[in-house]
């Protein structure tokens, strides 16, 4: 499960250009791959990189907190 993970993580980085996808930040030890629908919530997702978005460290706790959230369209 971490092999694909790490994986998803990569593939994630070079799809966003190793920049966080809402601001310019581009420091790798301050981005994180993070999942739009979480595993638990859809299974069926896991390992889907349209699931994955980059973010910096600070978009992704305001995103998991809920102060932000993507829509469909």
């Amino acid at each position: 499960q971490r092999e694909i993970q790490n994986a998803e993580a990569i593939a994630t980085l070079l799809n966003y250009d190793s920049m966080c996808a809402l601001c310019d930040v581009n420091v790798p030890s301050l981005l994180v791959t993070s999942h739009i629908v979480g595993w638990a919530e859809a299974p069926e997702a896991r390992g889907m990189l349209s699931n994955v978005i980059c973010l910096c460290q600070f978009h992704d706790v305001l995103f998991e907190q809920g102060y932000w959230s993507l829509a469909d369209d």
